[in-house]
């Protein structure tokens, strides 16, 4: 998935964005503004064939809701 043209500026939740996304195996955020990100709850939940994802840039100063972000995402290294 190319999300280098994503306008995130003004986003304040994500919650659910990629949810049971079964082939998505590898994701780059790097170019992602989350800057006003509030919520994170479920983003990548079920995700199961999710190896990676280039969280390099991801502000997470304003989240308040990140529960089960990464649940269920068996493939995803550490």
């Amino acid at each position: 998935i190319d999300l280098s043209s994503f306008n995130t500026t003004n986003v304040e939740s994500m919650a659910f964005m990629f949810a049971s996304c079964n082939r998505l195996d590898n994701v780059d955020l790097s170019g992602f503004d989350t800057s006003n990100l509030t919520d994170t709850q479920d983003m990548f939940v079920c995700c199961a064939a999710l190896k990676s994802i280039n969280l390099s840039n991801f502000n997470v100063s304003k989240v308040t809701r990140m529960s089960s972000m990464f649940m269920e995402c068996k493939s995803l290294e550490y």
